[in-house]
Formats: structure tokens, C-alpha cells, sequence
């Protein structure tokens, strides 16, 4: 492919990672839709006053929106690469840990890597966590979290009477009708999350981290030429992601 029609097909590539990223960015926002919950009521008294069950929807799965922000970067990391392949002859590898990631990257690629793996780290930092207030497990049909059921009481108010005075013989007792709460019935809830855990999103932004001081490093030795087809994206994005 020409170099300008390579430069085409970034320019409309990275419109559309800034479009639906910042969509997703936003969704990522709004932690809400990455909780839901399941109650059910029993009341104590098989005649007692029955309520219907309640549910949320858990709406957003942190790992969609990893899949899907990952796969719009896949798709600009592999265009953008064609283009600085054709248009460097300084190269260097990436490695981390002895492991290599790229080989023979430009440093035109280099710099720009740079800058995606800053905005990696902002759409991974703004991903909900599992909050600490639950003990919450993996339930891997649902491709949910979820915490153990809670039980909690719903009263309602009965009339109770009392003696205010007793009786004598002048006068009869004095009595009264106070209210006093009695437990009707029992809420069992479910919390549902669609959420990260603490760790995995803190070693996700360990390896962008990682990644980036690679990059940096790379630049540092890098020098370049003309561009064949590279999956650069699948190499790097498939490392962060791995648990």
C-alpha cells in the first residue's frame, strides 16, 4: 500500500478510536451501570404481607469495555504501524523482562506508542472497582461478581397496650395502646457487579507502566524504513490483557 494512502486510513482510524473511545470512556464513568442486585422477600408469618421480588441489571462488564477499548487500539496500533515501517529506517526492540514484545519497531512508532499507552492508562484507571464493603466471588456463568446473600428484617408496627396506673378502688387502671415494631418479614439481596478487581486493574496499569518504559527505552536506541504488514497491536495490547 502507498504511504498516502496509508496516512488516509489513519486519519479515519483515529476519528473513530477517539469517537467510540470517548463513548466508552464515558460509559466507564458512570460506575452505576456495572452494579446491579437481587432481593427477595419472605415474609415470617405464611399470612403475612408478601412484596415483590426487586432486581437491578448489571448494564456494563469492565471486560467488555477492556475488549472492545483494546480492540479500537489494535485496530490504530496495526494502521499507524504500517505507516511508520514505511516511513523510518531507525529500529529497536521492545522488551520487557527479557521478553520480546516487537522487534525492529521504528522510532516514529516508538513515539507514538508513548502517547497511546498514556491514554491506555487513563481508560483503565477510570474502570470501576469491586467495592471493599462486600466479599464478593467470580460466578463464571454470568461473567459476574457477586456477594452472598443478605438477610435483612422489614418491621412493621403493632398496637401494644400498657398499664398506666393499676386499678384501685376508686378508680379503674389506666391504660394506653403504644406502637411497637415487629419483624414482618426478611429481604434476601444478591449485590451483582460487572466491576474489576482491586488487583487486576492495579497489575493492568502495572503492565501499561511496563510497557511504556520498554517503548521509552527502545526510542532511545531506535533507527527506521519502509513498512510491511505488522500486527503490532495483537503483540502488545494480548500482553497487557493477560491474567
Amino acid at each position: 500500500m502507498k504511504l498516502c494512502q496509508i496516512l488516509a486510513i489513519e486519519k479515519q482510524v483515529k476519528t473513530k478510536v477517539s469517537s467510540e473511545g470517548s463513548k466508552l470512556l464515558n460509559l466507564s464513568k458512570k460506575s452505576e451501570l456495572f452494579f446491579g442486585r437481587i432481593r427477595e422477600y419472605t415474609p415470617v408469618d405464611a399470612d403475612g404481607e408478601h412484596f415483590p421480588s426487586e432486581s437491578q441489571r448489571v448494564q456494563q462488564r469492565a471486560q467488555d469495555h477492556l475488549e472492545q477499548q483494546f480492540e479500537l487500539f489494535r485496530e490504530l496500533f496495526d494502521t499507524v504501524a504500517a505507516k511508520d515501517w514505511a516511513n523510518c529506517s531507525a529500529r529497536a526492540d521492545v522488551k520487557v523482562g527479557g521478553r520480546l514484545l516487537l522487534a525492529d519497531v521504528p522510532v516514529t512508532y516508538l513515539l507514538f506508542l508513548e502517547k497511546q499507552f498514556e491514554d491506555l492508562k487513563t481508560t483503565i484507571a477510570a474502570l470501576p472497582i469491586l467495592g471493599q464493603d462486600h466479599s464478593w466471588t467470580l460466578d463464571s456463568v454470568q461473567g459476574l461478581f457477586k456477594t452472598e446473600e443478605v438477610v435483612t428484617s422489614k418491621t412493621r408496627v403493632v398496637k401494644k397496650p400498657i398499664v398506666l396506673a393499676e386499678a384501685t378502688k376508686e378508680h379503674p387502671a389506666q391504660t394506653a395502646l403504644i406502637d411497637e415494631p415487629v419483624v414482618a418479614g426478611h429481604w434476601k439481596t444478591i449485590f451483582l457487579s460487572g466491576a474489576l478487581t482491586p488487583d487486576r486493574r492495579k497489575e493492568l496499569l502495572r503492565r501499561v507502566d511496563e510497557a511504556l518504559k520498554a517503548v521509552k527505552q527502545a526510542r532511545e536506541e531506535a533507527n527506521s524504513v519502509q513498512a510491511s504488514e505488522v500486527k503490532a497491536g495483537s503483540a502488545l495490547l494480548d500482553w497487557i490483557l493477560e491474567p
